[in-house]
């Protein structure tokens, strides 16, 4: 904002047809004084307080308290001079358009709500009213609005004109509502403070009171960022003094809007600033607005300023790369290329562009550049030098075109950190501002990934380089190579062109001289040659009857349409075929021209013929073997598909069996490794008490670790018996040798047994187990039924193994199992939807329940549900279930244990005896395994049975862990064969080793660790590979850490989760080989991995040896003895 009652115009006047098109109500709405207006010709409800507006703007509708006297009561106390103010105003807003001027001309103004009302009528039909912050003046050239600060107790409802308020100002007699200056009106604000605080009296402009007419600056504090470095020093201080570049152009403006009393805006203006260390060149779209007073005269003016600088020269630059060449050849192109510059000679104030060309020259490498067009510089300066040797020569602008070469992308060169040479910059003609470039960028223009030239560009000196000066030579850059790169196309394409023309001259050549040589028959034809079979020399008499008819309309081209013709035809004379033995007719082509008279007339028909009867023979002979040859090949690639797809299958089927078997070893080794290392501590720690104690008294401690290490053995042996009856089962299911045999039976008894083998393991697990019947097997009266036991019994093992085993690690520990029925399949357990696993050709199997033996009762189907808490299942490995050797996951195994066969075993269980299997399960929340069968119902037993549990085979009936420890301990010590502890594993003479455990077996590592204990070792434990060595870390092998724990040896099993074995193996050598770890780690691989090929990549891995499980602690003390660095 300056204030001065000065100025001048720049640019034209103000369109006004354009003005016209612009509607009141869209002025109204972008004003930022609350304005409304009235319809005078609507009766106004004199028992209504509301007033009926047609049109209110956004200013309005945020002060809701103007026109609104339910407002007024809101959150004040009523006050009977509130309403009385809001009645004044309604009349003076609604009075008759005759009463609304005083003697001047000037319409009646209206202080209310802080605000003073102004009202003009237009067609003594619509009013329209504005209010304005008391303390500025509403003119025909614009205000500074100002809202109120906000809702104020205090409201005036005066009507007072507008020589009145001027006479109160002069007395100084002011009204309440009214305020001393329009400063008292500005939002407080830091800016604001800034101003109040400026110590007028210091500046040209003196106090307040004695403003001056002077072009004096003051501005808001977005301001700021157009005046930059001039701040604060401007604010308060005279423009032509203080910002002489802006005072210069805005002069015709000021003086123009000071003899006009008209607002001027101007678009995209240039202006150049000192702001940021330099001249800068600026755009500017603003608007000037004089500021009038009460007389009429000037005061000041508004200015509104916004910086299009940006969009501008982004414009500009826009235009320059629309401008680049297109150009048909290479000379076209660099005559053409700075020619697109000439327009912008700001953002290009020199262009320089160079050719190069690369070769041999006495089995070097050589590298020219030649001068093709320069603008802003003459030819010989050493900017535009004719011709230089870019590995030879020693010019300035070599160093600049290598580094560009090197980045193979545009470079910048700035004067002032020295990479621009000064005496490049020395007498060049600059274009644009005739200022030197700060910076010269260099473009390398390629074709593809070879660089065919330079562009030189000098930068303007008014605009500094930043991300978007380097967007443009970026994108300039690539459109000029671009059109190189066509460029150099096009003229390869036009000199294959001719030297394709050439070629074809040379063999026209060669074929006329050839064709002069020919042996074939050639023979003038004169057109009155008769061709009827009455001549004796009749051409036709010679052809194939079938290619006559061709032969004529072949004559027919040639002698009336005059055109020259090729054809082949057969004759009626023969030849023999050796190979076959046949006579077979001959073959010919004729190629035939035609000779004109003068008068263009036909003369004759001159053409050649060429037997062609063997190349006919070979075309057939070559077809025939073609055709045999595709018949080969397609026998060959059927018989090549089905090789692979056998050798897939081969191979998927040794890599699943390989995998089958490495997973049953790993299956049965662990828990034969637990098995003997819990014997041998039963063993030490008797032998320990037996040789310890002369009074036979058995404490508490000896009898709960060996009663431990039985119920360990006890697990394991169990564990063990379910791998091999999955095996067995799948040897059976592969011979065909598995039956289903009826046998009376309750089912609930079935389950019961199946369930009391796991008692001991659910209390060891902490797993809550509970057994329900569902209400469909009551509602539908089964008890009774026909079905075989041992297999039902089979399949909720294998159900209730899986539901332990991925139930124990979670914190919620819970398993249900449910039995219900159906009369129809498949039933669906209650509360939960079952997705069932297709049966395959169940429908085409024959029903088992049809045979005399399961009795001809009513079919019913048994519906078993096995529930658990467990991680749950994904959709993706939902799918890979019920599969032959297939587990949810690759990884299962390695944290869960199993051969990945129960489930296949029991599917398989399920379809024989005419059910389905299936499940429910969502990951995180657990799942559920049903399944059904189908069977009869039976009428009970003339006696009871006993308990259906005997029904089980053997191999699955519960094995108790007590009674097994208790049969051992009442048979006599004598029978009891024990292995003999050697002197050498005796605590006090064994040597003591430092290890560390890397197990992920819980039970495995606590055999283990007791065993090596007892042994005289110390043992420290780590789950994990990650765990291993984060302990080495804490150990005294660390090169930082010499007072750590001591490791003398690490057993590593491979198999765990996080990190494998083989993997943390490869780490600790390679911590070895940085120094990180001060001396070789023996580290012995503790797995049931011990195939040939396993055992290798162990070692490979960086194992010192390998213990195959199942093992003695006295074996593996062996090895470790031998491992174990010197002291």
């Amino acid at each position: 904002m300056t204030a001065n009652s000065q100025g001048r115009v720049v640019g034209s006047p103000t369109d006004l047809p354009a003005l016209g098109k612009i509607g009141m109500i869209e002025l109204l709405e972008c004003d930022s004084r609350p304005t409304f207006i009235l319809d005078l010709e609507r009766t106004q409800d004199p028992y209504n307080e509301h007033l009926h507006t047609d049109f209110s703007n956004a200013s309005l509708q945020r002060l809701p308290r103007i026109l609104d006297p339910a407002q007024l009561r809101r959150g004040f106390p009523p006050e009977n001079s509130e309403l009385e103010q809001y009645s004044q105003f309604k009349e003076w807003a609604t009075s008759s358009p005759t009463s609304d001027h005083i003697a001047d001309g000037y319409t009646i103004p209206f202080e209310y709500q802080d605000l003073l009302w102004t009202k003009v009528t237009l067609r003594k039909r619509w009013r329209i009213i504005i209010g304005s912050a008391i303390g500025l003046k509403d003119t025909a050239a614009g205000c500074f609005p100002s809202p109120p600060a906000g809702p104020q107790k205090r409201n005036h409802g005066t009507s007072i004109g507008s020589k009145d308020i001027l006479a109160q100002k002069k007395s100084g007699k002011l009204h309440a509502g009214m305020r001393l200056t329009w400063v008292d009106d500005l939002p407080i604000s830091k800016h604001v403070q800034f101003f109040k605080s400026r110590d007028w009296s210091a500046t040209p402009l003196g106090p307040l009171e004695t403003w001056g007419p002077q072009r004096v600056v003051l501005y808001n504090e977005p301001y700021i960022a157009v005046a930059s470095r001039k701040h604060p020093e401007l604010m308060g201080a005279i423009l032509e003094n203080s910002w002489a570049e802006v005072a210069k152009d805005l002069e015709s403006v000021f003086l123009n809007a000071e003899r006009l009393g008209r607002a001027t805006s101007m678009d995209d203006t240039p202006f150049y600033l000192h702001r940021h260390g330099y001249l800068e060149e600026t755009f500017f779209s603003y608007t000037l607005i004089p500021v009038r007073a009460e007389h009429g005269s000037t005061e000041g003016f508004y200015n509104t300023a916004f910086e299009t600088t940006k969009q501008k020269i982004g414009e500009r630059r826009t235009s320059t790369l629309l401008s680049t060449v297109t150009a048909p050849d290479m000379a076209s192109y660099w005559r053409g290329v700075l020619k697109g510059f000439e327009s912008n000679e700001h953002d290009i104030p020199l262009a320089v562009i160079y050719s190069l060309e690369t070769g041999m020259q006495d089995k070097s490498q050589t590298s020219i550049i030649y001068l093709q067009a320069a603008l802003g510089v003459d030819e010989g300066h050493p900017l535009a030098l004719k011709c230089v040797n870019l590995i030879q020569g020693s010019e300035a602008i070599i160093p600049l075109l290598q580094k560009t070469i090197f980045a193979n992308s545009p470079t910048v060169f700035q004067r002032d950190d020295g990479s621009l040479p000064e005496p490049l910059l020395q007498g060049v003609k600059w274009r644009g501002f005739g200022e030197p470039s700060n910076a010269l960028a260099v473009l390398p223009l390629t074709a593809g990934e070879e660089i065919l030239g330079f562009l030189l560009i000098g930068l303007n000196p008014r605009r500094a380089y930043d991300e978007d000066y380097g967007g443009f030579l970026q994108l300039l850059n690539r459109q000029l190579s671009t059109s190189l790169t066509s460029a150099a196309l096009m003229e390869q394409a036009k000199r294959k062109q001719a030297e394709l023309s050439k070629d074809l001259a040379a063999g026209e050549s060669k074929f006329k001289a050839l064709t002069e040589l020919n042996a074939a028959g050639l023979s003038p034809t004169d057109r009155r040659f008769p061709r009827d079979e009455r001549s004796e020399m009749a051409f036709m008499d010679i052809i194939m009857e079938q290619d006559r008819p061709y032969v004529e309309q072949e004559w027919y081209n040639m002698s009336e349409l005059r055109l020259k013709r090729t054809f082949e035809v057969r004759l009626i004379h023969k030849w023999h075929h050796k190979e076959s033995g046949k006579w077979k007719h001959k073959w010919i082509i004729a190629s035939c021209g035609q000779e004109e008279n003068e008068d263009g007339s036909l003369k004759s028909v001159m053409g050649s013929i060429t037997d062609i009867s063997l190349l006919k023979q070979a075309q057939e002979d070559a077809l025939e073997r073609a055709t045999l040859s595709e018949k080969l090949a397609q026998s060959q690639k059927e018989a090549n598909e089905i090789q692979v797809r056998s050798r897939i299958e081969a191979e998927e089927a040794r890599e699943s069996i390989e995998k089958f078997m490495d997973i049953t070893s790993h299956e049965m080794r662990n828990p034969l490794s637990a098995i003997l290392q819990s014997a041998d501590g039963i063993a030490s720690s008797l032998l320990e008490f037996q040789a310890s104690s002369k009074t036979p008294v058995v404490s508490d401690e000896l009898v709960e670790g060996n009663l431990e290490a039985v119920q360990i053995i006890t697990l394991c042996a169990q564990h063990q018996g379910r791998i091999i009856n999955d095996v067995l089962t799948l040897s059976k299911i592969d011979s065909a040798m598995l039956q289903v045999s009826p046998t009376l039976t309750q089912p609930p008894v079935v389950v019961k047994g199946a369930l009391k083998m796991f008692d001991g393991e659910l209390v060891s697990q902490g797993i809550k187990l509970e057994f329900s019947i569902e209400e469909s097997y009551k509602r539908f009266g089964i008890d009774w039924v026909m079905i075989d036991p041992s297999r039902v019994t089979q399949i909720l093992v294998n159900l209730m193994t899986n539901a332990i085993k991925f139930t124990r690690s979670c914190k919620k520990r819970e398993i249900k199992v449910s039995i219900g029925g159906s009369v129809a399949k498949p039933p669906n357990g209650e509360g939960v939807n079952l997705e069932w696993f297709p049966s395959r050709g169940i429908g085409s199997k024959k029903d088992l329940t049809v045979d005399h033996e399961w009795g001809e009762e009513q079919p019913v189907f048994i519906y078993f549900a096995v529930h658990d808490t467990g991680r749950g299942l994904s959709s993706e490995e939902k799918t890979r279930l019920f599969h032959r050797f297939a587990q949810a996951n690759p990884r299962t195994h390695v944290k869960y244990g199993g051969s990945g066969l129960g489930l296949f075993i029991s599917r398989e269980l399920t379809e024989l005896h005419g059910g389905e299997i299936g499940l429910f399960s969502e990951s995180g929340k657990g799942s559920t395994f049903a399944f059904y069968v189908k069977g009869r119902r039976a009428s009970p037993p003339a006696e009871r049975m006993t308990p259906q549990i005997e029904a089980q085979p053997r191999e699955l009936r519960p094995i108790s862990p007590i009674k097994a420890q208790k049969s051992q301990t009442d048979s006599p010590s004598k029978s009891t064969s024990l292995p003999i502890i050697q002197a050498s594993q005796t605590k006090d003479d064994s040597p003591n080793f430092q290890v560390l455990l890397v197990e992920d077996n819980l039970v495995n590592q606590k055999v283990l660790r007791k065993q090596l204990q007892k042994a005289g070792c110390t043992v420290h434990v780590a789950n994990h590979g990650q765990e291993a060595l984060d302990f080495l870390q804490r150990s005294n092998l660390w090169e930082t850490n010499p007072g750590g724990e001591a490791v003398d040896v690490v057993l590593m099993d491979l198999e765990m989760p996080v990190m494998d074995g083989l993997t943390c193996a490869r780490q600790i050598r390679e911590l070895q080989s940085q120094g990180t770890l001060i001396r070789h780690v023996p580290l012995i691989a503790v797995t049931a991995n011990a195939r040939k090929e396993q055992i290798e990549t162990s070692l490979a891995a960086g194992m010192d040896d390998v213990m195959p499980k199942p093992f003695r602690v006295s074996e593996l003390l062996t090895k470790m003895e031998a491992l174990k660095p010197p002291d």
